[in-house]
């Protein structure tokens, strides 16, 4: 028997799809498995402020699956299909039809921007096309907008704030805080979470500042922030990441103390030595750390750098674990359609992940590990180490009722609310 076949359904909705789009020349054919291979179709940009990110996502997949798996999930070739997510909802909307109808691939991998995960995400839904989310923290994902056949083993935005939030209040003794963020839904969510929380706890957020992605002179925010608070929570990546740690220097800041959401000072953010050294300093909060120091991410920081030559990080490390949940997904199948291989992913339970143990929610976030940690110079180099840890196997919902979370003003709404 032909281990992999489409559903009838699934066959209908790409017919009405090639009809819709005969114009622009659209076919849809056969499952990309009727050869017997297993079709990878990994959604990345290849220019603009995340490319460099996207590097670490496809030599973190392409690790598990070339150097750890051999090429195989379970006795079934893997072949890896790539498409560019370009930072641009239109551009991805024609990549993931091209995959999805014309390379006919068994699952996508991949999105790192919000706005384009947002865009895709209905056609993904109505194809039914099992996704792994590796990089995008668009909380609605695996939320509102949450689809059976989506799934994400990074973190939903305001998973890893929301705990950070009470940490900060209660814990830490900061009992104002200025927020720095993006201005756009990554920054919006993650805020949220922290917001949510830390006023929860009793705290009071003085100060809401936000900045487009791709700001030149982010001296000019660092001289807007408010000098009295506590503590600056911030959330960046890409080139701003560093821009910001350059300006928070510069202009000093260093005095307060300042706790990142963890993109900002993951080694892919920060590629040069110098650059980590600004972030000495700073705490974060993430679900992994480069220098955690147990079996399993000693053995994948020592193979990836081996095979790359460069510390693996964050984003490295989502598009490696998502190369072990579709290998452990398909090694039990027998017969793979859209509809096995996401019940499939809905039941993969890892125990020695790089980061530690994980399982999806009815929603199909990743639960998660949430460390607090600290850039360090750690036999030569700067990694963040972990400080302590907020909390095993943490809900994207983190302690509140999934459904009444739900019912809440989404996160990307409350921008410019939290200031008392």
């Amino acid at each position: 028997m032909n281990r992999f076949r489409k559903s009838a359904a699934l066959s209908a909705t790409l017919t009405l799809a090639a009809a819709l789009t005969a114009c622009a020349g659209a076919s849809t054919g056969s499952t990309g498995g009727d050869d017997g291979v297993f079709k990878v179709g990994l959604l990345l940009p290849s220019v603009g402020p995340f490319a460099g990110i996207a590097e670490d996502q496809a030599d973190g997949f392409r690790h598990y699956v070339e150097d750890v798996a051999g090429g195989e999930f379970g006795d079934t070739e893997v072949e890896i299909v790539t498409g560019d997510e370009g930072n641009d909802p239109t551009i991805a909307q024609e990549n993931v039809q091209r995959l999805v109808e014309k390379e006919n691939v068994d699952a996508l991998v991949g999105v790192i921007s919000s706005a384009v995960a947002y865009a895709v995400a209905p056609y993904i839904a109505e194809s039914g096309v099992p996704t792994i989310f590796t990089a995008t923290t668009a909380d609605d994902l695996t939320q509102r907008q949450h689809a059976p056949n989506m799934f994400r083993v990074s973190n939903a935005a305001s998973q890893i704030m929301l705990p950070l939030g009470e940490y900060a209040c209660k814990d830490a003794g900061y009992k104002t805080a200025a927020m720095v963020s993006l201005d756009y839904s990554f920054g919006w969510e993650a805020m949220g979470g922290f917001a949510k929380a830390y006023e929860d706890a009793g705290c009071t957020i003085k100060q809401e500042l936000y900045t487009p992605l791709g700001t030149a002179d982010w001296g000019s925010v660092a001289q807007s922030i408010d000098k009295s608070v506590d503590v600056i929570i911030q959330t960046s990546s890409g080139s701003d990441a560093a821009k910001f740690l350059q300006a928070y220097r510069d202009f000093g800041l260093s005095d307060i103390p300042m706790i990142a959401n963890g993109f900002g000072t993951d080694p892919s953010t920060l590629p040069e030595e110098a650059q980590r050294k600004l972030a000495t300093p700073v705490e974060s909060v993430m679900y992994y750390a480069e220098a955690l120091d147990t079996p399993a991410n000693n053995e994948f920081q020592e193979s990836f750098q081996a095979k790359y030559s460069y510390t693996p990080g964050i984003y490295a490390e989502a598009a490696y674990v998502a190369g072990m949940v579709l290998d452990s997904a398909v090694a039990d199948l027998d017969d793979i359609t859209y509809e096995t291989l996401t019940e499939a992913i809905s039941g993969v339970q890892i125990d020695d992940a790089p980061r530690g143990a994980l399982q999806f929610d009815e929603y199909g976030q990743a639960n998660l590990p949430v460390y607090l940690r600290k850039m360090k110079n750690v036999d030569g180099e700067f990694k963040n180490t972990v400080v302590t840890t907020l909390g095993e196997d943490l809900s994207q919902f983190w302690t509140f009722d999934p459904e009444e979370a739900m019912d809440e003003e989404p996160y990307n709404d409350l921008k410019g609310t939290w200031v008392k």
